[in-house]
């Protein structure tokens, strides 16, 4: 159930960010300190996935 939020809300927060320009990756952040409990692996993933994001 976490994984399916996680991968909602860096679908939702990148379409903000691709209509806004900004924003998605804070967004993204905060839903992620919310749902992961470490916040080391909070900061690693949330890297992570901005650079994917990036990249593609």
């Amino acid at each position: 159930m976490e994984m399916a939020i996680l991968i909602s809300a860096a679908f939702i927060t990148s379409s903000i960010s691709a209509v806004l320009g900004m924003g998605g990756g804070i967004i993204l952040l905060g839903i992620m300190a919310l749902i992961i409990p470490e916040g080391y692996w909070v900061i690693a993933l949330h890297g992570v996935v901005q650079l994917i994001s990036n990249i593609t």
